[in-house]
């Protein structure tokens, strides 16, 4: 692994221990083993260190969903295979949507500053969103893409702050509500 690597992976470890808000970088570079210089060479501030670390996850997120061919298949299978992609992300990378979570719920400029509309992985997960609900026949694609990332991020922020047995509860009730919705 790389040093810049292990800069990502020791700091995820230690936001997922002490709260991203209580790390320094002395911590980051005591546990990655590398001095600060090197730190704030590979990433310009502790910001642009969350900002990398945030924005990998979130591509691959996206690219899992994107990279799926859902054009022939019916719009509940679509939102089955959406649903079962956020649950693979969550299981995967739970200290990762942590981190989001707790700076979105703390710091929501920090979200903007990411400026997502100008990433491409970004741009094609919207873009194969659309084509499932066009595909589907929804009366109005743009509104049911906001309701169903707004039902995602509460299912994985619920998912993510609860124990694994409330969590996944909470994720099946609210997937067979949403399937629901589109099964009429």
């Amino acid at each position: 692994m790389s040093k810049k690597d292990s800069i990502k992976e020791c700091a995820l470890i230690l936001f997922d221990q002490h709260g991203y808000k209580n790390v320094t970088a002395d911590m980051i570079v005591e546990k990655a083993n590398v001095s600060k210089g090197l730190l704030f060479f590979h990433y310009k501030n502790m910001e642009g260190l969350i900002r990398v670390i945030i924005l990998d996850w979130l591509i691959l997120q996206w690219n899992a969903l994107s990279t799926i061919e859902m054009s022939d298949l019916p719009l509940e299978k679509c939102i089955d295979l959406v649903f079962e992609i956020t649950k693979s992300g969550l299981q995967k990378h739970k200290s990762k949507y942590k981190l989001y979570f707790s700076i979105m719920l703390n710091e929501p400029n920090f979200v903007s500053k990411l400026d997502l509309n100008s990433i491409e992985e970004y741009k094609k997960m919207f873009e194969c969103l659309r084509a499932i609900f066009r595909n589907g026949n929804v009366a109005n694609v743009e509104d049911e893409i906001i309701y169903l990332n707004s039902i995602l991020i509460g299912v994985e922020m619920t998912y993510c702050m609860n124990d694994e047995t409330v969590g996944e509860q909470f994720f099946q009730t609210t997937k067979n509500m949403v399937l629901e919705r589109y099964n009429k």
